[in-house]
């Protein structure tokens, strides 16, 4: 073999190794830039599930406490109509809120909380239509301290915790820190 061919054919096995080289080069950059798409997707999965779940338990608290304000002031002599109506206004707002806040949980899932999410938002259904139906009853007999409504309120209030907690578990187990 002269030396003109020998150098092409160096030249050609040069030239495939480093074409070689490069194809390797860039799977296993593609590779790796998925593999860094998909750590960034997960972390932001992570913290909008983080970000919803906690928006979900910061609604169903202020819910919660207007509930309770809501139905001291039915319970408290020195009120009126006027008093149950305004604070019924700011429990409907916060229930608004909550029922919203579920809405977002279900939506970032995973199942598991979405289910439990509902379950809670059940029971929190339940506790609210309480006093409101407490609420009219009140204003339509000028007479806010009906101990049926306040036992079936206390009972609700009772029911709703075990779907409270729930969802918290269901919650830790999704963003894995049980």
């Amino acid at each position: 073999m002269d030396a003109s061919i020998a150098a092409v054919v160096g030249a050609g096995v040069g030239a495939i190794g480093g074409l070689g080289g490069g194809l390797l080069s860039v799977f296993g950059q593609s590779r790796q830039l998925r593999q860094q798409h998909d750590a960034e997707r997960q972390q932001w999965q992570q913290e909008t599930r983080q970000a919803a779940y906690k928006e979900l338990l910061v609604a169903a608290k202020q819910l919660s406490n207007n509930l309770w304000v809501a139905a001291d002031q039915l319970n408290d002599p020195a009120t009126n109509a006027a008093d149950w109506q305004a604070s019924f206004i700011e429990v409907h707002t916060s229930w608004t809120l909550f029922s919203a806040a579920a809405a977002g949980v279900n939506i970032v899932g995973p199942r598991a909380v979405a289910d439990a999410t509902d379950q809670f938002r059940h029971s929190m259904y339940e506790w609210w239509m309480i006093l409101m139906n407490w609420t009219q009853t009140a204003v339509h007999q000028s007479n806010g301290r009906l101990s049926v409504f306040d036992a079936r309120f206390k009972t609700a209030a009772e029911a709703k915790r075990p779907y409270d907690r729930a969802f918290q578990v269901a919650a830790r187990n999704a963003l894995g820190t049980e």
